[in-house]
């Protein structure tokens, strides 16, 4: 996994920012599950600047259960592209591996988004309590939302 992380998921891209994501707690149904995960994305300044909701699919083997997890994406744009608001909205996919046994790792780099011109890289790899092991391919859909005051009033007492 070591050299997932070291290198970018897009040699000749562009960092746009970071995307954290929560992903709900669920089990793995042995051909592969769905979760729902809410999503801020980061600016270089650690500014929120846009939020999302959608769905995380695993296909493939999955089987146990997970608590919520963190998972933590840098964001790349390809070379040549630029970032518009919003542009994260849509699909990626890519392959994944994880494993859980109390406290589990995991990691995929996943392409996509509006114009499939996006790379999500792991820097924090999903940090997930429980009983799991899934190997397969992942993908995820956003969909960009507009933030709660709840979320505006956190991210301004950090």
């Amino acid at each position: 996994m070591a050299s997932i992380l070291a290198t970018p998921a897009h040699a000749d891209a562009q960092k746009v920012g970071t995307l954290e994501c929560f992903v709900d707690a669920g089990g793995g149904y042995i051909v592969g599950s769905t979760k729902d995960v809410s999503c801020v994305l980061y600016g270089d300044n650690d500014e929120a600047l846009e939020h999302y909701v959608g769905e995380l699919k695993k296909y493939g083997v999955d089987i146990g259960f997970t608590e919520e997890s963190l998972m933590v994406w840098d964001v790349f744009v390809a070379n040549g592209k630029t970032y518009a608001p919003g542009s994260l909205a849509g699909s990626f996919a890519g392959a994944s591996a994880n494993a859980s046994v109390a406290f589990g790792l995991g990691a995929s780099v996943l392409i996509g988004g509006l114009s499939e011109d996006f790379a999500l890289q792991p820097v924090q790899i999903a940090k997930q309590k429980g009983i799991n092991i899934a190997v397969g391919i992942t993908r995820m859909q956003l969909q960009q939302v507009a933030a709660t005051p709840e979320e505006d009033k956190a991210e301004t007492a950090q």
